[in-house]
């Protein structure tokens, strides 16, 4: 009862927003989740945690990028956190954005703020 009460805070206190929808998920220690995805796109994502009262709320997250399928680690962020999605000038096409390392479960909630990074014009 007290994990669902703070997914409704989460929802509630989830901060910036930028996007129409706010995306949750659970995860539980041992679990690694791709929290985003995105091809040709630039902008933020904005990412809210939250744990049961005196468990620690904080993930591992890292970026997976495409086509080659790099990894860059970003570290270990507690409560909130904001990334700046790669670009091509990063060596990505396309990314998803991992998190994992709970030593509790976590909820966490969403938002990216996003733009066609490069427009392409086909002929026929």
């Amino acid at each position: 009862m007290k994990f669902l009460c703070a997914i409704v805070i989460l929802s509630i206190q989830a901060g910036p927003v930028y996007s129409e929808d706010l995306k949750t998920f659970l995860i539980s220690p041992g679990e690694n989740k791709t929290l985003f995805t995105n091809v040709n796109t630039s902008g933020k994502v904005y990412v809210r945690i939250v744990a049961e009262p005196g468990k620690e709320a904080c993930l591992n997250f890292w970026w997976i990028k495409y086509p080659i399928g790099n990894v860059e680690q970003l570290g270990r962020y507690c409560n909130r956190a904001i990334f700046a999605v790669p670009s091509l000038r990063n060596g990505a096409f396309a990314t998803k954005l991992r998190a994992g390392g709970a030593r509790s479960d976590q909820a966490v909630g969403l938002s990216a703020n996003e733009a066609i990074a490069h427009g392409f014009t086909y002929r026929f």
